[in-house]
This record gives structure tokens, sequence and C-alpha cells, in this order.
């Protein structure tokens, strides 16, 4: 399990690796907070 404080950090990384598969920076920004979403749950 991810510590609370390293979520933003490994969140950061995850998009980094996803953010190259797009070409504009807004379907970047509706991942993460899509992402966001699904963890809202977890945290």
């Amino acid at each position: 399990m991810v510590e609370a404080g390293r979520v933003e950090e490994k969140l950061g990384a995850l998009i980094g690796r996803i953010g190259a598969c797009f070409s504009r920076v807004e379907p970047v920004r509706q991942v993460r907070k899509y992402i966001r979403g699904l963890m809202s749950d977890l945290l």
C-alpha cells in the first residue's frame, strides 16, 4: 500500500508515463482528474 504522503508523487509519475500518449495537455488533465476520482475512496 502506498503511504498517503507519496500518493501525489506516484500519481505524477503515472501521469508522466500516460501523458506521452496524448498530444495536448487538456486530455492529460482530464486523465489526472479521472484517476484521482477513482482513488478518492481509497484515501
